[in-house]
């Protein structure tokens, strides 16, 4: 994994988990460029930008919803991604980025889905519209009026 304690080019704080950096989990599941924005931008949200990141995340997932020539299902490339991405499971990495709502968790199992789970090109779709509806779910219960 990604080892430079403190080092704003190579290891920013805010792509920095417990565990892991969000260019691991990228790596592990050879995550494409619209998946491992998505992914970025759902891990360090909490320690960047908020729900603009979470708005991003949607924006990539949508971008690559839009593209059917570029959903294609992904073949890990060396077994050392496959014991890596074992170990990354959807909620490890969820906890490694104290992620807790449910929303942001169940976005993520359902990005990670579409490269875990041997699909069809429908499955994937799927996939990325639940997770793109969960990011939406969650940019809504944020910008509730609070009660008076």
């Amino acid at each position: 994994m990604t080892d430079h304690p403190h080092d704003p080019v190579r290891s920013p704080a805010h792509y920095r988990g417990k565990r892991w950096e969000s260019i691991d989990i990228i790596r592990a599941y050879g995550l494409d460029f619209w998946r491992g924005n998505a992914v970025k931008y759902i891990l360090r949200h909490a320690k960047k930008g908020g729900a603009e990141d979470i708005a991003k995340a949607d924006w990539y997932l949508r971008d690559l919803h839009g593209a059917p020539d570029l959903l294609v299902e992904f073949a890990y490339s060396s077994p050392a991604n496959m014991k890596a991405a074992a170990e990354m499971t959807p909620t490890a990495v969820a906890a490694a980025f104290e992620i807790e709502d449910a929303h942001l968790r169940l976005a993520l199992n359902h990005i990670l889905a579409t490269v875990i789970t041997p699909s069809a090109h429908g499955a994937i779709k799927a996939h990325l519209d639940d997770a793109s509806a969960e990011l939406r779910r969650w940019l809504a219960s944020q910008s509730e009026e609070p009660a008076i």
